[in-house]
């Protein structure tokens, strides 16, 4: 029996990002890092990172997190993908909805970002496939990720450095499929 309005505002109401992404990163210092920073986006998840993080400091220890080589993208979302598997299952009948986008920025001082995608004379960047999951009602409720893998056509990165970068930490180029 599908779930009334109320009962599913309450399912979601009680979803913890911060415990959803709660992983053992080999040191507690990062596992701490990484719930600031999943707190920090979901307080403001359309803005910026600078404005995301409200100190230096804050802003520089996300980018040491998403920069260290301890931690792989895709266990990061280990729990996410199961609590949502399990918000799915409760529910019986859902829908994924997939979609692929570009993360662009631009290109300042003519200096392309290390591993990012020439896509023009102005714009870098990478493209993201999600896999959301949703009610099958005609609310269409998201429940969270099941799937989100970055990727970048091979013929727009400009180095030999930057396809390694991502074959060794994406698999494949050219396609949002692995």
């Amino acid at each position: 029996m599908p779930l009334t309005s109320s009962q599913l505002n309450e399912m979601m109401s009680q979803v913890s990002l911060v415990e959803e992404v709660e992983t053992d990163l080999g040191d507690p210092r990062r596992t701490r890092r990484l719930q600031k920073v999943v707190e920090s986006i979901a307080k403001a998840p359309g803005v910026s990172f600078v404005e995301a993080f409200k100190t230096k400091q804050d802003l520089e220890g996300f980018y040491r997190l998403i920069n260290n080589e301890h931690i792989d993208f895709y266990e990061l979302l280990d729990g996410h993908k199961d609590a949502t598997t399990d918000r799915a299952h409760s529910l019986g009948e859902v829908v994924v909805i997939h979609d692929t986008s570009k993360v662009t920025f631009p290109i300042r001082s003519e200096r392309v970002r290390k591993h990012m995608a020439k896509y023009s004379g102005q714009r870098q960047g990478f493209s993201v496939h999600a896999s959301l999951v949703a009610t099958a009602d005609q609310g269409r409720c998201p429940l969270g990720l099941r799937g989100l893998r970055p990727f970048v056509a091979e013929d727009k990165l400009v180095d030999d450095e930057a396809r390694d970068y991502w074959r060794k930490h994406f698999g494949s180029l050219d396609s949002e499929y692995d």
